[in-house]
């Protein structure tokens, strides 16, 4: 909520000074030198470490590090995958595991030697987060 929101800064605060007592750190505030400002007519100008600059290259360095977090299942058809097979063999363990889904819970957690069978064979059953990212500053975390 918003409450909690705004009471963020001053726990950290209480626990900034919870840690410095606890191990006798001194808060002294070191004044730092400014940095020299350098014109881009200087020659060891170096934007590779300055994260303010987004190059065409960058951006596309970017793009290729992008990584699906959702539902495995639900992954997105890569080029070397045939598209109809995919979405058919979707298809088709959806109504398996709409069919046997519990039959295999049970088999799973069976302490029989089927079950350690299945635990071999079968994945563990998993839960499924969700982040609804479009509202800046807000994760909504929903199963």
């Amino acid at each position: 909520t918003l409450r909690d929101r705004q009471k963020v800064p001053m726990y950290l605060q209480v626990a900034l000074e919870n840690l410095t007592d606890m191990f006798n750190i001194t808060t002294e505030v070191t004044e730092r030198e400014p940095e020299p400002i350098i014109s881009p007519s200087t020659s060891n100008f170096d934007m590779s470490n300055d994260f303010k600059f987004l190059t065409p290259e960058r951006v596309r360095s970017r793009i290729k590090n992008i990584k699906y977090e959702g539902d495995p299942d639900l992954h997105p058809i890569q080029t070397m995958e045939t598209a109809f097979l995919v979405r058919t063999l979707y298809q088709i363990a959806l109504k398996i595991n709409e069919c046997y889904g519990p039959n295999f819970y049970q088999l799973y957690h069976s302490p029989t030697f089927t079950g350690r069978l299945a635990r071999q064979i079968l994945c563990p059953p998993m839960t499924i987060y969700r982040y609804d990212k479009t509202i800046p500053g807000s994760p909504r975390v929903s199963s």
